[in-house]
Formats: structure tokens, C-alpha cells, sequence
């Protein structure tokens, strides 16, 4: 007999529940990937407005985090490539503290795709405008659909800027969202659930 391939996928195993513990146990804790299951459960629920919504605000939760992470080593462990404009400042009892007023500003003030491309850009020396176009793009249609959706309550019909909420777009959107993952460092090993099938024996 046959199962959904997307069930034999996402099958726990021990191995799962180990790290599952060890997850627990050190307060490892990814809030991005949470949000981009939360999205792919929803698209598996047939529920495309959410699912698209949890994949927008799965990116900026992720982009933010690794832009602040990295922030935060820089300023803590020295930085001998001179990428940040570090300032010392004086703090009452005379203790320093050791910031960069640039990214600072950049930070308070940024918007979704900012983080894809002027802040990285800065930070790392990267941009995903400048590596992957075509992702950004799409970045900035999910980046439109999610405005859509917290104002109007869906996308306009038709609106070539914004993604439909079907099955097919909420899918492209996860896509976009877990190849943007990639491009930070994060890899993922969250099977989409398509409509494909495995073979195998259920216990009898």
C-alpha cells in the first residue's frame, strides 16, 4: 500500500527525540524555523493565508537574528578587519561599552528588505539583491503580500506584485523562504508537503 511521502518525511525517529532533548536541555531554541514550520503546516492545512504570512515573517525573524548575532561577535571579539566603525563610550561608574552608531541607526530603522541587502551589505559585505536577484525579487512580492494581508486581509486578485493565496504560490513562497535560510547559513531539512507517494507496509 502507499502513504503520502510528505508522512514518511516528517516520520520521528530516535534520533529526533535525542536531539530534541539536547535542544532542551541547552535552551537551543530557533524561533525562524518554528515560524517557517508554523507556514508549512499551514500550507499542508490548505490555510495559504496564514502560510504565507509565517513564511514572510519567518525571513525577517531569521535575517534580523543572524545580522544581530553577528553584530554582537564582532563588537564582543574584536574586530581586526575593521568592518564596523566601533566607538567606546563612557557609561556611569566608568565602564565602556563598545558600539557601531552606524549599524545602530541602520538596525532602528530597517524594513524587511533592508535587511536582505543594505544592512548584510554592510555587515558582511554581501547583499542578496547583489548575489540573487530573482530571490529578491520574490523576496520583496512576499515582502508586498505580507503588508496585504495585515492591512487589506488578502492580495488584490491578479496583482502581479504580491503572491495569490493558492497552493502554488504559498509553495513558491516556503521555496523562497528556505533558499533566503540557505543564503544566510542556515540550512533546513523541512520536507514541503507534495503531492507525492512512498511505498511501504503499515503495521499490521
Amino acid at each position: 500500500m502507499s502513504v503520502p511521502k510528505y508522512t514518511l518525511d516528517t516520520a520521528v525517529t530516535w534520533n529526533d527525540l535525542t536531539d530534541a532533548d539536547l535542544d532542551f536541555l541547552t535552551s537551543k531554541s530557533f524561533v525562524y524555523e518554528k515560524l517557517l514550520l508554523d507556514a508549512i503546516h499551514a500550507y499542508k492545512d490548505r490555510d495559504y493565508r496564514r502560510s504565507l504570512l509565517y513564511t514572510a515573517i519567518s525571513i525577517e525573524t531569521l535575517a534580523a537574528t543572524k545580522l544581530d548575532e553577528a553584530y554582537e561577535l564582532i563588537t564582543h571579539e574584536g574586530d581586526p578587519e575593521k568592518i564596523l566603525r566601533l566607538v567606546s563610550f563612557s557609561q556611569k561608574g566608568g565602564a565602556l561599552i563598545t558600539k557601531d552608531p552606524v549599524y545602530q541607526l541602520l538596525r532602528s530603522r530597517s524594513k524587511f528588505l533592508e535587511l536582505l541587502h543594505e544592512i548584510p551589505l554592510y555587515l558582511f559585505g554581501k547583499s542578496l539583491l547583489v548575489d540573487n536577484k530573482t530571490l529578491y525579487q520574490k523576496a520583496t512580492r512576499l515582502y508586498s503580500t505580507r503588508n496585504k494581508i495585515a492591512h487589506l486581509g488578502e492580495p488584490h486578485v491578479g496583482n502581479q506584485t504580491t503572491f495569490a493565496m493558492t497552493k502554488e504560490d504559498a509553495l513558491e513562497a516556503i521555496e523562497c523562504a528556505i533558499n533566503i535560510f540557505q543564503w544566510f547559513g542556515v540550512s533546513t531539512h523541512f520536507p514541503i508537503p507534495k503531492l507525492s507517494f512512498g511505498t511501504g507496509y503499515l503495521p499490521s
